[in-house]
């Protein structure tokens, strides 16, 4: 899996475009030297936001945005991140038996 990820990411460079991946576990080494950023900068930019009363579910949400420098990670295909974004979700949703909200 990580060859394709690779993959994707140098056609997607090589085309001039820009891409939003997902960082997960399986890239220990990005993940280990993105994480480190994060804990090491305050984020540029966070919002906040709420949706009440769609489905029966209080939604929120805390968005927070970081600049990479040049070479956060360990592999040269790393190179052209630039932003990490990280967004927090919070459910609650109505149960009927009882009457309130409780975290899904």
């Amino acid at each position: 899996m990580p060859c394709i990820f690779k993959k994707t990411v140098e056609a997607v460079i090589a085309t001039g475009s820009d891409l939003l991946v997902q960082l997960k576990g399986n890239h220990p080494k990005l993940r280990a030297a993105v994480r480190a950023v994060c804990q090491t900068q305050p984020h540029a930019e966070q919002t906040y936001t709420v949706d009440l009363g769609r489905r029966h579910r209080i939604e929120q949400r805390v968005a927070r945005v970081w600049s990479l420098p040049e070479g956060t990670g360990p592999e040269p295909w790393h190179a052209p991140f630039k932003t990490v974004v990280e967004v927090r979700r919070r459910v609650e949703e109505f149960n009927p038996r009882r009457r309130c909200f409780e975290l899904r």
